[in-house]
């Protein structure tokens, strides 16, 4: 009796823990000592501890929460700026209101960068702000908006320093330690397997029939995902 195979070393390190605890929970309900694999199944099982360990450590990270608050001060200070300017259009003063009508042109060509990726939006801000300051300088002293590209650069400049910390730091030992537990997982999961097929040809498919069938459907969950995550890569460019 075959196991449907998956390539667990494509999965991100959540879908890659959830996997796992889907197999350890439905070897604990079909018994590992009845399906003849409790030796290999106490060797997995402070394994996935480890990586539970390690996960959590990730997930913890305080400045995954600190670069929230950063992206929403840039988001706020942003809308901020374009409210400033937009405010404009209709002044009394015909020079600001075409000033304004200018800064207008370029804030829609740019549009929400509230909606880009993070690191999009870091880019954009940049090159933004760029603008501002050369060929849209004039416009900007006109309607007196420059401390608004000065705070908007700032909290720019805080959310890409937050975002190299927490870089340095997931590059850490926390994922490290991910890592390093991933292949030994993977290796003593593929030996569970081989041992389950080669136990159904001494013994026949019975005894192990109903677990590997309850198993196949979520290991082919898990394949359709990530074909889904591939073809969307492929249609989109995103990785």
């Amino acid at each position: 009796m075959k196991i449907t195979r998956l390539e667990t070393s494509r999965l991100r390190n959540e879908a890659f823990f959830q996997f796992f605890t889907e197999f350890k929970e439905l070897a604990a309900k079909y018994n590992p000592s009845a399906l003849d694999i409790a030796t290999l199944y106490d060797e997995f099982l402070p394994l996935y501890a480890e990586a539970d360990e390690a996960l959590e450590l990730i997930r913890k990270s305080l400045l995954t929460d600190k670069m929230d608050e950063a992206d929403h001060r840039r988001d706020q200070t942003y809308h901020g700026l374009v409210a400033a300017a937009r405010a404009c259009l209709t002044h009394f003063n015909a020079e600001k209101r075409e000033a304004a009508e200018r800064l207008a042109i370029l804030f829609d060509t740019y549009g929400n960068l509230a909606r880009k990726s993070s690191n999009e939006e870091s880019a954009a801000i940049h090159n933004l702000l760029q603008e501002l300051s050369g060929a849209y300088s004039t416009q900007v002293a006109l309607l007196n908006i420059f401390d608004w590209t000065e705070q908007l650069a700032a909290d720019n400049t805080a959310y890409e320093t937050l975002y190299r910390e927490r870089s340095a730091e997931i590059a850490g030992r926390p994922q490290s330690r991910m890592k390093e537990v991933r292949p030994k997982i993977q290796d003593v999961y593929a030996r569970i397997v081989e041992r389950i097929e080669a136990l159904s040809l001494i013994n026949g498919d019975s005894p192990y029939a109903p677990f590997v069938n309850e198993w196949n459907a979520t290991v082919s969950s898990y394949k359709n995902a990530l074909a889904h995550r591939h073809h969307k890569a492929e249609t989109t460019g995103e990785n």
